[in-house]
C-alpha cells in the first residue's frame, strides 16, 4: 500500500483537497490571528477549524485530555482515529466534513464518492476501524498525495538511521460546532473531546484555542497555524450580487470582494501547480550548466559567496 505524504498547512491546499474529493459549498481560509475569528468577514460563515501545532508526547500521556472531556458515546459525533503517519491533515478535514455534512445538509454536499464512503463507515462506531478504512481508500490517499511532487530519489528505508536527530513533528486537529457543543476531533486521541456548550462558536472557540496555546507555550511551543472552514465565498458573493434590491454602495463592495476572491483563487491555482511538480531536476540541470564553464576553485568561491548572503 502506498504511503501518505506530508502536505502543507495552507488554505489553498485544503480548499483544493476537498474540491478534488467532490465537496461543494465550502472552502478554507487562513486565520492570521485569533481576533480575526470575531471579525465580520468570518464570524457568520465559520463552520469549523483546523489547528496545527508541534506534536508533544506529554499531551497524550494522561488518562484525560488537557482540556474538555472524552465523549465515549460513538453515536453522538462521527470520529475516526489516525492509524497511519502523515495522514492527520486529511483525517482532521474528513472528521469535520462528515459531521458538518449531516448538520447542514442544505448547504454542504460531500459529492457522490465521499457520500458513499460515509454511508459505508458511519455505523462502524469504532474510530480505529474507520481510520484504517480511510487509509485503505485509494481516492482519498491519491488526492492527499497529489499536493506533493514525486520524489526523484530513493527514500531511506531504514527509519532508525536518523533516530538520534531531533526533528519537529506537526499535528492537525479539528474543532466543530455540533449539537450546540464544541467538539475537538484529534485522530491521536481515543475519542472525540467535548468542550461543552457554546453561545457563539467563533468567539467561544477563540477562547478555547487561546487556552490551548497558553498550555503549549508553557511546554516551549511557539508555532501554531489555524485554518477556518467556511461557506464558499464565491457562491455567497455571486448569490448576493444576483439580487435586484441591493443598494449601489453595497453592490460595489460586493463586486470588489468578488474580484479579490477570484484573484486569490487564481493565486492558489498557481501555487498548487508548483506544489505538484518536482523542480529538483531543473535546478540540477541549471546548476550543471552554470558550473560547466567554471573551474573547481571558481565554483567553490561562488558557493561560499552565496552562502554568506543573508536570506530575506
Amino acid at each position: 500500500m502506498s504511503e501518505w505524504n506530508t502536505i502543507e498547512s495552507d488554505a489553498g491546499v485544503f480548499t483544493r483537497l476537498i474540491t478534488d474529493l467532490g465537496v461543494e459549498g465550502l472552502q478554507f481560509e487562513d486565520i492570521p490571528y485569533l481576533d480575526y475569528l470575531e471579525s465580520e468577514d468570518i464570524l457568520s460563515i465559520l463552520e469549523g477549524l483546523v489547528f496545527l501545532f508541534p506534536y508533544k508526547k506529554s499531551l497524550y500521556q494522561n488518562p484525560e485530555p488537557v482540556q474538555g472531556r472524552y465523549e465515549t458515546d460513538s453515536t453522538k459525533v462521527f470520529f475516526s482515529q489516525q492509524t497511519i503517519q502523515n495522514a492527520c491533515a486529511t483525517q482532521a478535514v474528513l472528521n469535520i466534513l462528515f459531521n458538518l455534512s449531516q448538520d447542514k445538509k442544505e448547504k454542504v454536499h460531500l459529492g457522490p464518492e465521499l457520500s458513499q464512503f460515509y454511508e459505508f463507515v458511519k455505523d462502524f462506531h469504532e474510530p480505529a476501524l474507520i481510520g484504517e478504512t480511510i487509509n485503505g481508500s485509494e481516492l482519498i490517499r491519491n488526492v492527499h498525495n497529489s499536493f506533493t511532487p514525486p520524489n526523484l530519489f530513493v527514500m531511506d528505508e531504514d527509519p532508525y538511521r536518523n533516530r538520534g536527530q531531533s526533528q519537529e513533528v506537526y499535528h492537525f486537529v479539528g474543532f466543530i460546532p455540533h449539537e450546540s457543543r464544541i467538539y475537538e476531533l484529534d485522530g491521536l486521541q481515543p475519542y472525540p473531546i467535548d468542550h461543552g456548550p457554546y453561545t457563539d462558536f467563533a468567539k467561544d472557540v477563540k477562547t478555547l484555542l487561546q487556552e490551548r496555546m497558553d498550555i503549549l507555550v508553557q511546554q516551549g511551543v511557539q508555532k501554531f497555524n489555524i485554518i477556518g472552514l467556511i461557506l464558499d465565498r464565491l457562491q455567497y458573493l455571486q448569490t448576493e450580487l444576483e439580487k435586484d434590491d441591493i443598494p449601489d454602495g453595497k453592490r460595489f463592495v460586493l463586486s470588489e470582494q468578488l474580484q479579490e476572491e477570484l484573484n486569490k483563487r487564481e493565486k492558489w491555482k498557481e501555487e498548487n501547480t508548483f506544489r505538484k511538480h518536482n523542480l529538483t531536476g531543473l535546478a540540477l540541470e541549471l546548476l550543471k550548466q552554470i558550473s560547466s564553464s567554471m573551474s573547481e576553485n571558481e565554483f567553490e568561491s561562488v558557493l561560499r559567496e552565496a552562502s554568506m548572503k543573508p536570506s530575506n
